[in-house]
């Protein structure tokens, strides 16, 4: 067994626009090598003849890093050509940065060029792989200015004009789902997608899923500090909860009616969900006004949420047994997907055999109005080839937000005193509002675009949330640059990510100790013990055999930390917090 350590993790503020975490969970990340099959050699099919270029036969290898460590590429090579490309190592983000590194080496081979292009979407690790085979092209003595001149030729390579019922323009979650809901219906689908892969800023979240679920519930033990957080909800005015007054009503009916029973198990309801919706994001602008979620879009979100999981079950896609609360989630109702690239894989699959069409590298520019409706979309392939797509019925805008254009948040900003420019971002390079600035161009109203989320935890280092992704928040201990607690760390997102920009530097730790860390490993959560490692050496996550070394690396007195734990420890054995109110918890931190 590995030594037990106690871990530090170094974090900041991330920008969002999810109602999830959008950290990519490294949770079902592949063992790391790709190998691609090698032509036999001669020209076949689409191949052309590049620039004659001559090599030092054998194998050679090289690394570069990509978007989260290094790529480690070997390539071997006959007195006249690169025989094979295989990627034999590498940590890249499953459904985004691992794509390239599945397509490009067989156009290499293929092509006998260097002049491939980056997957859209995946661009840092595209240019990894690449500097990575430049580099043992160098080493066989390959001219690679040569070999930069063949290009790949493209699968589409003049106009295109297409007519569906539906167009969806985005292929993450909701694009895919949407997608998937039409083509079940029995319509016609087209799917665009600007990036090279579907997935979108959803693949790259936890994909953390919230769902009330009677049978996961009647299995999981119940926690003293739940009861606290249900008392609360007895205790408030039905007077004070506008809207949803009447939901209140109903939740402290069942809440009696719980206390009054066996209470060694998670309570929970579509109520209670609906009024965590509401007290978490009700919320004042800096204008003065008010937002509040839609009573009946809350509704129907809430009590759907189960049927849309057993939905996504029918069509083959599963889901990991067992409750969690995702951050800022506020109670244990998380499900958690068995693979995120199986779930989209799935989907994708389902989606053609029904008939749907899925056209990857097309960013949508304008779209097309007839007669007062939206009547479909003008769209670019590659940025150099027009695409006009027509639709019968519908255009299904679910292009993501804006979370990746700091200039779009900051302008809107209507929540967060110290803006939003300097706040770092996990976001894909692609969610920059395109459309909702193409829905704004037609005369399409908005709400809610002042009301930025803010992730309380990414890596400033990794600048995701790294390998602390799978981490339920009932094992979390954040910490500033003190030594000292600051914020509920089962709180809501805002709330963590204020306190967190009110700290020194807007910097805080996030500790863990070796049992709960031992857990995850267990239990297939999160990145294994090697790939910790690779986190450690590239100071993004620190080992501490101390807690004098965890307090060294922090910077803080090591008493003023020492006390910090042992106050939380104290919190844990009475479910209840005097600094900040947190009456849930899972393990202490007292296992170095």
């Amino acid at each position: 067994m590995k030594k037990r350590n106690l871990i530090v993790l170094l974090l900041c503020v991330l920008l969002l626009l999810s109602a999830c975490a959008p950290a990519a969970a490294p949770d079902d990340t592949p063992d790391g090598t790709t190998v691609v099959e090698t032509p036999s050699a001669g020209l076949t099919g689409g191949e052309q003849e590049g620039a004659a270029v001559a090599f030092t036969p054998g194998t050679y290898t090289a690394s570069a890093m990509g978007r989260n460590d290094y790529i480690e590429v070997q390539c071997s090579f006959t007195e006249d050509r690169i025989e094979s490309v295989e990627v034999t190592a590498h940590s890249e983000t499953p459904g985004m940065g691992d794509v390239p590194l599945a397509q490009l080496p067989g156009q290499i081979v293929q092509y006998q060029t260097l002049a491939v292009d980056s997957v859209a979407g995946a661009t840092a690790s595209s240019a990894a792989l690449l500097a990575a085979v430049r580099d043992c092209v160098e080493q066989a003595g390959g001219d690679v200015e040569a070999l930069s001149v063949n290009e790949v030729p493209d699968e589409i390579t003049g106009p295109v004009e297409k007519t569906a019922d539906i167009i969806v323009v985005g292929a993450g979650g909701a694009g895919m789902a949407a997608s998937l809901a039409a083509a079940e219906s029995g319509a016609s689908v087209i799917l665009i997608e600007t990036n090279g892969m579907v997935g979108g800023n959803t693949i790259v979240s936890g994909m953390g899923w919230n769902a009330v679920d009677p049978e996961a519930d009647a299995q999981t033990p119940s926690n003293e500090g739940q009861f606290s957080l249900l008392q609360e909800f007895l205790d408030m005015d039905e007077a004070d909860a506008g809207p949803y007054a009447g939901v209140l009503h109903t939740l402290k009916a069942q809440i009696n009616e719980y206390f009054a029973g066996d209470t060694s198990t998670l309570f929970d309801s579509v109520e209670l969900h609906m009024m965590q919706f509401w007290t978490g994001c009700r919320r004042q602008g800096l204008d003065g006004t008010w937002v509040e979620p839609d009573l009946e879009l809350v509704r129907e979100f809430c009590e759907n949420s189960l049927a849309g999981i057993e939905w996504l079950e029918g069509y083959g896609i599963e889901f990991k047994e067992g409750l969690s609360t995702v951050t800022g989630g506020l109670w244990q109702r998380g499900h958690s997907f068995a693979s995120k690239t199986g779930a989209f894989a799935a989907m994708q699959e389902n989606i053609e055999a029904m008939g749907g069409e899925l056209m990857l590298n097309t960013h949508a520019d304008t779209l097309i109005v007839e007669n007062g409706r939206v009547a479909g979309v003008n769209a670019t392939y590659k940025g150099k080839i027009s695409v006009t797509l027509h639709a019968n019925k519908a255009v299904i805008l679910t292009s993501g937000g804006f979370g990746a254009n700091k200039e779009m948040a900051d302008e809107y900003n209507n929540y967060w005193p110290a803006g939003l420019l300097e706040v770092a971002t996990d976001q894909i390079a692609s969610t920059m509002g395109d459309g909702i600035t193409m829905a704004l161009a037609v005369g399409a109203d908005t709400e809610g675009m002042g009301y930025t989320q803010l992730f309380p935890a990414v890596n400033v280092v990794t600048n995701d949330i790294g390998p602390f992704g799978s981490f339920d928040p009932v094992n979390t201990i954040y910490v500033n640059v003190n030594g000292e607690r600051f914020v509920n760390e089962y709180a809501e997102r805002d709330v963590m990510a204020q306190a967190v920009l009110e700290q020194p530097g807007a910097v805080h730790f996030q500790i863990c100790d070796d049992t709960v860390e031992q857990d995850r490993l267990a239990n297939g959560k999160g990145a294994d013990w090697e790939k910790l490692m690779t986190f450690v050496e590239r100071d993004a996550f620190y080992v501490a055999e101390t807690l004098e070394d965890a307090a060294a690396y922090i910077g803080c007195d090591v008493e003023t930390l020492r006390a910090t734990l042992d106050a939380y420890n104290q919190a844990v054995d009475d479910s209840y917090d005097p600094l900040t109110g947190r009456t849930v918890f899972g393990e202490k931190c007292d296992t170095a």
